[in-house]
């Protein structure tokens, strides 16, 4: 429990208005936290909140989360996993614009996985 809350911690001090400015060395150093699946979801949770607290994220989003895919803090069927089954915490207009604003993403990495298993 201590490690989740680390994690979200962390990502709350990185991750802030201002997504693009040294995101890499921040989604490395995020890394250092997200070493099991249970994390990555947690990272794409703290996502959403951060979706909640400031609407501007949402159109960033698919770079967001392609930026954490490439810096393998979240894994291809986690992504998957979390679009397909909504935080129900969320609010749904909220849960809703932010799937929406997920889907090219989503959609690519579906149709990877497609490809990589043909």
């Amino acid at each position: 429990m201590l490690t989740l809350r680390l994690t979200q911690i962390v990502f709350g001090s990185l991750f802030d208005k201002d997504l693009r400015k040294g995101f890499v060395s921040k989604a490395r150093y995020l890394r250092l936290f997200v070493p099991t699946q249970k994390q990555q979801k947690l990272v794409l949770y703290c996502v959403e909140k951060l979706c909640q607290i400031d609407a501007n994220v949402l159109p960033l989003l698919n770079d967001l989360l392609n930026g954490l895919w490439e810096e393998s803090l979240v894994d291809d069927d986690i992504v998957v996993k979390w679009y397909k089954h909504p935080n129900k915490e969320m609010p749904e207009k909220l849960s809703k614009k932010i799937r929406d604003a997920s889907a090219k993403f989503v959609e690519w990495i579906q149709n990877a996985e497609e490809d990589g298993d043909a």
